[in-house]
């Protein structure tokens, strides 16, 4: 099994990282009427949602990417010493959303394959579990969760504790590898399906992400919200994004050729890989040092001069295949945490 105490990411600089060209252009449009207040309630985007999902607008809730639809979800359903269940590792914000909200993260390590493991994910459900957070494909190790395992994890746990599927990078998981998400919220009630705008339409900076829940769920969060957090750049991007099928299809098939690429190039020089199933690539620790790395994937891009750490634990800059981490030389100032 592989073992994390931290991580480090290389981000990539190249082609293929801005947004779609159908949003950047209605971004253009859009930005001579900067002048207007956004659709507070983004009705236009949700029902195009809508159509896309195959549910109505009122089971959409559209917020400032997953983590401002997440915080809402904690911060409403917990009151102080609730319990919020998650994977360690996976999405570096769900401990501090758990945070701020008072509650108490309850962290389930991966299993051998680098997946979450349901079975001790729902040994640990208690009377104060309120939310559990399951991240398919997980962030960052890529490892999606089967139709299957979800729908018996989803019979084993409570119909009051709210199981928030995080399907970030859903667009670039294998057919059939991982979850009909839509479908497992139609038969069970308590499952939140969280999606963003963020990776594969790169809209990151926009900040777009939406929530499909129960209506009722999905009025709480739309009343509750902070007025005009979406903004009409924003909407408008991803509205556009939407309608860009094919400009879609396209991205997602060179970033999985480019995966495939990095992990042939790292497989001949002696890594160990961890396959993914996102924009991940990653490798195993190596002798004298018990952290592996992982890497975000961008259609035949270079390395970026700068580094970013997340999560880090330790001054250890990133191993080599033939040199083992000594904890000798201090790595690059990471610009953003």
């Amino acid at each position: 099994m592989l073992r994390y105490s931290g991580s480090r990411r290389r981000e990539f600089s190249g082609r293929g990282v801005i947004g779609l060209p159908a949003a950047t252009a209605a971004v253009a449009e859009a930005a001579g009427r900067m002048n207007r207040y956004p659709a507070m309630a983004a009705v236009e985007l949700r029902v195009r949602l809508a159509r896309h999902l195959g549910v109505t607008a009122e089971e959409v809730a559209v917020r400032p990417g997953s983590v401002g639809v997440l915080q809402q979800i904690i911060t409403g359903l917990c009151d102080a010493g609730d319990e919020v269940v998650f994977a360690g590792r996976s999405f570096e914000a769900y401990p501090i959303l758990v945070e701020l909200a008072g509650a108490r993260s309850v962290r389930i390590p991966l299993d051998d394959a680098e997946g979450h493991d349901l079975d001790a994910m729902a040994a640990a459900v208690t009377g104060r579990t309120k939310v559990i957070l399951l991240c398919t494909p997980n962030n960052p190790t890529g490892v999606p969760i089967s139709h299957d395992r979800l729908e018996a994890f989803l019979q084993a746990v409570r119909s009051d504790v709210l199981v928030v599927i995080d399907e970030a990078y859903v667009e670039y998981a294998d057919a059939g590898a991982g979850p009909d998400a839509v479908t497992l919220y139609r038969r069970y009630p308590n499952v939140c399906i969280l999606r963003i705008f963020s990776k594969a339409y790169g809209l990151a900076g926009l900040r777009v992400g939406y929530a499909i829940t129960t209506a009722a769920i999905a009025e709480g969060l739309r009343r509750t919200a902070l007025p005009f957090a979406v903004s009409a750049l924003a909407q408008r991007a991803a509205i556009a994004s939407l309608d860009a099928g094919e400009e879609m299809e396209a991205r997602v098939s060179a970033v999985k050729q480019e995966r495939a690429r990095m992990a042939a190039e790292l497989d001949a020089q002696g890594w160990r890989l961890q396959r993914g199933r996102a924009i991940f690539c990653g490798s195993a620790p190596i002798s004298g040092c018990s952290r592996g790395w992982w890497t975000r994937l961008t259609p035949r891009a270079s390395w970026s001069a700068r580094t970013r750490a997340t999560e880090c634990r330790s001054p250890w800059p990133t191993p080599t295949p033939t040199t083992a981490c000594s904890g000798s030389s201090q790595p690059t100032r990471p610009d953003t945490l």
